[in-house]
């Protein structure tokens, strides 16, 4: 199974015990592909360093856990990525 795990939901694994525990059994299970690109772990990154995180999570903490998943997620590149108007118009 192939998977894209939202920003969000990896920011509350960061900072929340439940989210944390869901998120581990997913990144535990080798049939589950986790597809990521790069800026998905800037944007983990540009959310995580904000001060307003400081009372949660460090900053060591925040790129020890962008280095764990960058060992666990698969890559991916895009290519397109269309938003707005139609094709037609």
């Amino acid at each position: 199974m192939k998977v894209v795990i939202d920003t969000t939901d990896y920011i509350s694994a960061l900072i929340g015990k439940t989210h944390r525990a869901k998120l581990e059994r997913v990144l535990l299970n080798e049939s589950i592909q986790i597809l990521a690109d790069i800026t998905l772990l800037e944007g983990i990154c540009e959310v995580a360093y904000r001060d307003k995180f400081r009372k949660y999570i460090t900053i060591m903490e925040v790129d020890q856990f962008v280095d764990s998943l960058k060992r666990r997620l698969k890559p991916v590149v895009v290519k397109v990525a269309c938003r707005g108007k139609s094709r037609s118009q």
